[in-house]
């Protein structure tokens, strides 16, 4: 007699051998003992997980000689479970979906259903692979499926529900079933081994938890393996035969990679990974024989458990890698997101080697986790350079609280109270605010002192009026004469606006306001000569500050001081590890303004 493979001779024969799918039995015991029978039937799930099986077991029930009260349904021993067994029942049609997937099979099998059961009380039909069936095979079928006669029973299976129409779904009584955990696989094999005669110590459990983990879920597939690995040991299942035979990446290897990666040795996984490259392994499956490891070792952290598949001398060795990692489960979590993502390109790349050392180099090269308190005690100790370099911090200037209430006295101002003549009121001005533009620059020319006050004393409003923007005796620079007056040319000729608030005021003498502009190109130069311009910028300046005589335009922005050479430019760059990528010439404190503490002439970047 021919030998017959192991997922063939040992199919369930009764409900109770079938493995991971309590549900789903429990839910077709009871509809047959209850005969509450629906006229059809859809199995969806992956393959080998027992959807054709459990379909040839409802319909041995449905035709078993043996009463629900006599025992368990199907029994297995009557003719005929046993013809449907064999396949050999003329009640129970079993189709292929893929090979007959025609309208012309479906009006034969709506013909066909029409006729009596010849032995049997039901005539059954399977229908395997459905979602193949072309679309008018479905729409042909939908009617009989709807109403089949009553003695009929439709069964259609498939591993791509998502492709049937709605209206196939809608007239079926669905179940889905579930991949078959690791654990009961593991126990499936070892009850058929000792069936089979296989001595017990020649099949090693980590060997069986190998063969389970390849067969991801399907117990045909683990079956198809165990045949494969009894014949490849001669009669022994070992676990280092399974390695050879299956071409993973090994247990050894695996754990070698994740500790490699934990203690963050570059070299070390790259060795590894030449290693398992040599011996022509498959790297795809060990880098997801490290991703197991590293998930279990996620798991020990997160519960302190073992998994269930677990055996102790691996929850052992998985407590000490959770104890190289340095951040605990967040180190684990970013090792394992980045060799999910390695698997994914692996799986499309022509060069997947490439692509895993490329992984395993940058999670070597991790960033430390530090603990949130060291990075405060950082920023403390930042914070006190910091404020040894710069002094005493300066008193922050009165606010006004109300818009409506008088303006608060500056601290600093050179007139009184009393300076005011007697019974006048404090007018209170809006502020009109700052033209857009780089910051100007605190450097004032000799003599400009004396010039300060009468361009302080007008500046622009919106409608173009000299009105006071400061009480009597606060001192304002040039800057901000010059910023009302680019924001009225702004306002008049918005290019040439554009254009003079680049400028940088450098000085102010005898009436004259000297602005340092860039260079620019030719239409800039060009721009700034034209009398026109000249003559509009003139007029604006002379209408806002009555006392001002000329502007004058000089090309070139002035020099700022090295600010690399700051203390507090220095202390910056070593705390934040930076460099300086610009300066910029900001505005630095008005002519009159003794009280305010030296500063640097720039801004850093």
């Amino acid at each position: 007699m021919s030998y017959q493979v192991l997922a063939r001779r040992w199919r369930p024969l009764t409900f109770e051998t079938v493995v991971g799918q309590a549900p789903i039995v429990r839910t077709l015991r009871n509809a047959l003992a209850q005969e509450r029978i629906a006229h059809a039937y859809l199995f969806a799930g992956p393959r080998g997980v027992g959807k054709t099986t459990t379909a040839r077991l409802l319909a041995m029930g449905l035709n078993c000689e043996q009463s629900p009260g006599a025992g368990p349904v199907p029994c297995a021993t009557c003719p005929a479970c046993r013809e449907v067994a064999a396949g050999r029942a003329l009640d129970v049609i079993e189709i292929d979906g893929a090979s007959n997937r025609g309208i012309d099979e479906v009006r034969a099998l709506r013909d066909n259903a029409r006729y009596a059961p010849a032995r049997g009380r039901r005539k059954v039909y399977i229908i395997d692979e459905v979602h193949m069936l072309t679309e008018p095979a479905f729409n042909a079928l939908l009617k009989t499926l709807e109403e089949p006669p009553a003695h009929v029973v439709f069964v259609l299976a498939t591993t791509e529900a998502r492709r049937l129409p709605a209206t196939i779904l809608s007239r079926c009584q669905r179940f889905d079933f579930r991949p078959i955990a690791g654990t009961e696989i593991a126990t499936a094999l070892r009850r058929i081994l000792d069936e089979e005669g296989v001595a017990a110590d020649a099949v090693e459990p980590d060997a069986l938890r190998l063969l389970a983990r390849a067969a991801d879920g399907s117990l045909r597939d683990a079956l198809s393996l165990l045949d494969t690995a009894l014949a490849y040991g001669e009669g022994r299942v070992a676990t280092r035969t399974v390695q050879e035979l299956l071409g993973t990446g090994g247990a050894d290897l695996a754990w070698n990679l994740a500790d490699a990666l934990l203690r963050r040795t570059a070299p070390a996984a790259l060795a590894g990974i030449g290693e398992a490259a040599s011996a022509g392994l498959d790297l795809t499956l060990l880098c997801q024989e490290t991703l197991e490891v590293l998930r279990r070792a996620l798991l020990l952290a997160v519960t302190g458990a073992p998994d269930p598949e677990t055996t102790d001398d691996e929850a052992t060795r998985l407590r000490a890698l959770g104890a190289l990692g340095e951040g605990g489960a967040a180190d684990l979590l970013l090792l394992l997101r980045g060799l999910l993502d390695a698997e994914a390109e692996m799986r499309r790349s022509p060069h997947p080697r490439v692509d895993l050392e490329i992984a395993a180099v940058r999670l070597c090269e991790r960033p430390r986790p530090e603990a949130i308190e060291t990075i405060l005690e950082r920023l403390e100790q930042a914070e006190s350079r910091l404020r040894g370099y710069g002094g005493s911090a300066e008193t922050a200037a009165a606010t006004q609280p109300d818009l409506l209430a008088p303006a608060p006295e500056p601290a600093s101002s050179g007139a009184r109270p009393a300076d005011r003549p007697s019974g006048s009121p404090a007018r209170v001005v809006p502020r009109t605010p700052r033209a857009p533009g780089p910051p100007e620059s605190r450097a004032s020319a000799p003599g400009s002192a004396g010039a300060a006050p009468s361009l302080a004393r007008a500046a622009a409003a919106p409608g173009g009026r000299a009105v006071d923007i400061a009480s009597p005796g606060t001192a304002v620079g040039g800057a901000a004469a010059w910023a009302q007056i680019v924001a009225e040319v702004t306002r008049v000729r918005p290019t040439l606006g554009h254009l003079l608030a680049e400028g940088v005021v450098v000085g102010e003498d005898e009436g004259r306001l000297r602005v340092a502009v860039p260079n620019g190109n030719a239409f800039v130069q060009d721009q700034l000569k034209n009398p026109t311009n000249r003559d509009l910028l003139l007029e604006i300046a002379r209408r806002l500050c009555p006392g001002l005589k000329d502007v004058v335009l000089t090309p070139g922005l002035p020099e700022v001081p090295a600010a690399s050479a700051h203390p507090l430019v220095q202390a910056a760059i070593e705390l934040f590890e930076g460099e300086i990528t610009q300066v910029r010439a900001v505005a630095g404190p008005a002519a009159g303004d003794r009280a305010a503490p030296e500063t640097l002439g720039g801004e850093a970047r």
